[in-house]
């Protein structure tokens, strides 16, 4: 067999292998080059934007405005417990139409009875679905962040407001806490995390070092336990 003849031969055995192989030098699965990562594979995760110091200041002022019964620009104690009291109230009025089956504004003993044997022990659970936290009324106000990437990264940063805040951010012990105390307090949180000072909270800034919790505060996560120093056993 000549050179030519032996040359054909071989390139055709070859074909059926290389088309097998995706050939051309495209990407696994056979899709055209620079089209990234074939079709299945794990979706990326959403991007987290950074949060300014501005937008953190509108969240906190969000948070001072709900608690600041009276618009007075001043959040006091009996405010924090005033709002706590409403919550109470709330649950209460919900389990009392449970229980006045009638809807005459009025619980006889039959009434009574017959909504704590239809609930049993779940009479307890019930209550803790109706307001969440576990049962507990919720005693401080919540920042509300505006969505889900912020919540992801800001969580634990903002204090929320309670009593015991009210009373460590007022400084000048006046009447209640400002607005300008309650910014004061919460930005040396948000300097503290800004590890770059760029005015801005990433996600590599949120996530805290070994051994503290997001704003500085010194703890592990609920049932971490401390690891033991460098070669001890």
């Amino acid at each position: 067999m000549n050179k030519s003849l032996l040359a054909f031969c071989t390139l055709i055995l070859a074909a059926p292998a290389n088309a097998q192989l995706g050939g051309g030098g495209g990407p696994p699965g056979g899709g055209p080059p620079g089209d990234g990562p074939p079709r299945g594979g794990p979706p990326r995760m959403k991007e987290i934007k950074p949060v300014t110091r501005a937008r953190f200041d509108k969240i906190v002022t969000g948070m001072f405005r709900d608690a600041d019964q009276n618009r007075d620009g001043f959040v006091t104690t009996a405010e924090i417990g005033a709002i706590a009291s409403a919550r109470r109230d709330v649950l209460i009025g919900k389990r009392f139409e449970r229980i006045d089956a009638n809807g005459d504004h009025a619980i006889s003993r039959d009434e009574f009875f017959a909504w704590q044997h239809g609930l049993g022990s779940l009479a307890q659970s019930e209550d803790a679905q109706a307001i969440g936290h576990g049962g507990l009324v919720p005693e401080t106000i919540e920042p509300d962040y505006g969505n889900e990437m912020e919540a992801r990264l800001l969580l634990g940063l903002i204090e929320p407001l309670s009593a015991g805040l009210v009373a460590k951010a007022n400084l000048d012990y006046d009447a209640g806490l400002s607005l300008a105390e309650l910014l004061a307090y919460e930005g040396k949180r948000f300097e503290e995390a800004d590890r770059d000072h760029n005015s801005a909270i990433s996600m590599g800034e949120a996530r805290q070092p070994e051994g503290r919790l997001p704003g500085g505060v010194p703890g592990l996560p609920p049932g971490r336990r401390p690891e033991p120093p460098a070669g001890n056993p």
